[in-house]
């Protein structure tokens, strides 16, 4: 996103970075991924499992809360 033709500078990228992307903020919306996957699978497809494991072997439990 830094390279190529896309309107903004660096300076601008930089500024969103420092001022939204924190990992609180991060952490948040992976959690809020998850929850909707969890939401949205298909039971018929992939079955009733309560946990999911990623591939960097980190156990993922439905309902994720943050803070």
């Amino acid at each position: 996103m830094s390279a190529g033709d896309h309107g903004e500078s660096y300076k601008d990228l930089l500024y969103v970075r420092r001022k939204f992307i924190h990992k609180d903020n991060l952490r948040n919306a992976i959690a809020d991924v998850v929850n909707h996957i969890f939401k949205v699978r298909m039971q018929e497809v992939w079955g009733e499992g309560t946990t999911s494991c990623a591939s960097d072997s980190k156990n993922s439990e439905p309902g994720i809360k943050t803070s």
